[in-house]
């Protein structure tokens, strides 16, 4: 795979983000984005989601054992730091940070997939808080894995915290989409 951004701080998470949104679903298919230091602090977190509608990250996403801090606080149908994918590797990430959502999903590290997606050699270490009555589709790894997506979870762990009200959640997954 080639390897078409290398993230070292916030600033390029954000560009990677640009990316994603300028581009239609399939920009990075057959790329790699890797990690070439640990993103975000607790003081200074990722806060903006990769991926939209329309826009999934389709490549590998390589942590290189990196850790990236991501916290969100308000209302959201979907939140985690890869908000949207599609037929996608995520390998060697490590995901810390918080995030309390009013909305429906959350994950600590995917909030909507679809397609062939593998998560390889990652750990969620997020303290998920749901504020929302129900129902409540929040995950360690992942939110919602759409009707007909494959996912195959290999070599992970989820050492953070489910909190709140959680209907239908789950440490891996929180909606198989069935």
């Amino acid at each position: 795979d080639l390897v078409v951004v290398l993230i070292n701080h916030n600033v390029g998470w954000n560009y990677f983000c640009d990316l994603l949104a300028n581009n239609d679903k399939g920009y990075f298919t057959g790329k790699t984005v890797k990690l070439g230091a640990d993103i975000g602090t607790a003081e200074n977190p990722v806060i903006r989601m990769a991926g939209e509608t329309h826009h999934d990250f389709t490549g590998t996403f390589d942590g290189d054992g990196h850790k990236l801090t991501f916290n969100y606080n308000g209302i959201a149908d979907g939140v985690a730091p890869f908000l949207y994918v599609d037929g996608c590797t995520i390998e060697n990430l490590h995901v810390d940070g918080s995030i309390t959502n009013f909305g429906t999903r959350a994950a600590g590290i995917v909030a909507r997939q679809n397609g062939e997606v593998t998560i390889r050699n990652c750990r969620s270490s997020v303290i998920i808080q749901s504020n929302k009555a129900q129902p409540c589709y929040y995950g360690g790894l992942v939110s919602k894995n759409e009707d007909d997506a494959k996912l195959t979870i290999e070599g992970c762990v989820f050492d953070g915290t489910l909190l709140g009200r959680l209907d239908l959640c789950g440490g891996f997954v929180g909606d198989h989409g069935l």
